[in-house]
């Protein structure tokens, strides 16, 4: 059983490092670039999307830290995560002028939402560290005010939308990364 545990907890941090690492670099790429081929960004930002709730699940399933409204609310972020991150690459693909808004639309409601889920985790989780549970409300917050400011300021134009949202993707790659480095357990 100690192995099995021990196996778990390898592939935990393995994927918050390796996901959060890819979210990072794939947030920034976006950033620099915005301004530039909208189209192949969308791409990017899909198969962002997409690691995302792949770690998400990753997350659900092995973190055994998390209780069962934790792991279900990570699990249900993850579904929508790979939803949309399969919308977006369809629509890319099909429809390039709509997509950039539904992109938008779909990714900033993704990350408004995972925002809350990171503030729900940070306040009930008493397994994290403090300092990293007070970290995970930080983001979900900052999170939250960045989704918000893309759906209630209609002059930002795409690439001003896009920016914001690299923005919010780089802080849930930093957040999951710092996981990774952390690990999850309290000291003894």
């Amino acid at each position: 059983m100690k192995m099995k545990e021990n196996l778990k907890q390898k592939v935990l941090t393995s994927s918050n490092l390796l996901f959060g690492a890819f979210i990072i670099i794939i947030a920034i790429i976006v950033m620099v670039f915005t301004v530039g081929a909208v189209i192949t960004l969308l791409f990017i930002l899909s198969i962002a999307i997409i690691i995302i709730g792949l770690a998400r699940l990753v997350n659900a399933y092995a973190n055994d830290e998390l209780d069962t409204s934790g792991k279900i609310a990570k699990f249900i972020t993850a579904i929508i995560a790979l939803i949309f991150g399969v919308i977006v690459i369809v629509n890319t693909a099909t429809v390039p002028v709509i997509t950039v808004e539904i992109l938008i639309i779909l990714v900033n409601s993704l990350l408004l939402i995972i925002g809350f889920v990171r503030i729900f985790i940070g306040l009930t989780t008493k397994e994290y560290f403090k300092g990293f549970r007070g970290f995970l409300v930080l983001i979900g917050v900052v999170m939250i005010i960045l989704s918000l400011l893309v759906f209630l300021i209609p002059t930002f134009d795409n690439a001003t939308s896009i920016l914001i949202i690299s923005v919010s993707m780089l802080l849930s790659g930093i957040a999951r990364f710092v996981l990774g480095m952390i690990g999850i357990k309290k000291p003894a």
